[in-house]
């Protein structure tokens, strides 16, 4: 690796953490490296660490001791998030984060400002910001295009089965992991609020349908924003037999757009009252062809991650403040899940299941 580049360590190996490992040692990124791997399970540290040769741990404590590397990726459980982003800021090091940021929202609002009173970057993935149909649709949001907002919708359709969930331990639990709006549609959920503003109130209804968890795998939701437009969540893992898509409308008094494919990648409608010379040709300037819902955004993100370090800029990309919108969304919905009607967000919003009860 060239001796100037920004050094990475990768805390956690499992499922998304092959993301990692394509943008790594692939030629997807610039300027960073992969200096060390860990998990707890010797087996899938050691695998990281033959296909990546970075140096295999399986004790965080240990990997913070010894490591170079000055930047941790954060892909541990769920419910160990607030712990590790923690003890990565304690050692002196930045922080990248996957999703959810944390269970809590205090403990989310609790690390941003330990992150910043440290002078440290903790940096939470939301990749679809980075899909360049995402990036258009924010665009043009801003430009007012679409005049009045009226209406924003997701639709996540992914199938996950009890071996899924049977996997691994923490997940399908409200302690570890949360359900469907939690652990897959929480990236759809973040890119609804980042074109259609703050949301107001929420009013949804929650099912493990199909997979015998103690979460949801399917949740529908109705949504009311502050600028007065309505919002619809659809959002389920309980699609059979593959993913379908996960899918975003935005509508206004000004025009029509919708993104779709496995991961908003994929503009399918852009229609517009007053036609802009170059709307023929967005749906395709913008769009990606991607091979799984993970899409690309992750390597944009990171590549914007090593850019900033390496002016000693230590200012996120996306910060904990914004990471904890979702979050603060997602624990809206699972409230009104638990008291069967409308829940304003606010400080007496959160759930009162996610994030809590004993572990293990």
């Amino acid at each position: 690796m060239p001796h100037d580049d920004i050094l990475f360590a990768q805390l956690g190996c499992g499922r998304v953490a092959q993301r990692y490992l394509d943008i790594f040692t692939g030629d997807e990124i610039s300027g960073g490296s992969l200096a060390a791997v860990c998990d707890i399970e010797p087996d899938r540290a050691e695998k990281y660490s033959e296909l990546t040769g970075a140096t295999p741990y399986v004790d965080p404590e240990t990997l913070l001791k010894q490591t170079d590397a000055t930047v941790v990726v954060v892909s541990t459980p769920s419910g160990d998030h607030a712990d590790h982003i923690r003890a990565v800021l304690d050692s002196g090091r930045h922080v990248v984060v996957e999703k959810p940021m944390t269970m809590r929202v205090e403990d989310a609002a609790a690390l941003t400002e330990h992150a910043r009173e440290l002078g440290l970057m903790l940096c939470v993935i939301k990749q679809n910001r980075y899909n360049p149909a995402m990036r258009k649709i924010k665009e043009t949001v801003a430009a007012g295009r679409f005049g009045r907002l009226v209406l924003g919708t997701v639709r996540v359709r992914w199938a996950r089965d009890m071996d899924y969930y049977s996997s691994d331990p923490w997940r399908g639990k409200f302690v570890s992991d949360g359900g469907v709006i939690t652990n897959q549609a929480i990236h759809h959920i973040d890119a609804l609020q980042w074109v259609m503003g703050p949301v107001d109130a929420v009013c949804a209804h929650g099912t493990a349908r199909l997979n015998d968890i103690e979460v949801d795998d399917t949740t529908v939701a109705i949504l009311r924003f502050a600028n007065g437009a309505s919002g619809v969540i659809e959002a389920t893992t309980a699609t059979r037999p593959d993913d379908i898509e996960a899918s975003l409308s935005i509508l206004g008094e000004g025009g029509t757009v919708v993104v779709g494919g496995l991961a908003l990648n994929e503009i399918q409608d852009w229609e517009f009252v007053h036609h802009d010379a170059g709307d023929n040709a967005v749906p395709h300037d913008f769009s990606q062809e991607i091979p799984n819902a993970y899409g690309y955004g992750h390597a944009p993100l990171l590549q914007d991650v090593i850019d900033r370090l390496k002016t000693n800029d230590s200012t996120p990309p996306i910060d904990g403040t914004e990471g904890a919108k979702s979050l603060s969304i997602v624990h809206a919905l699972y409230r009104s899940m638990e008291e069967g009607g409308w829940v304003t967000l606010g400080q007496d919003s959160a759930s009162k299941r996610l994030g809590h009860g004993p572990r293990g």
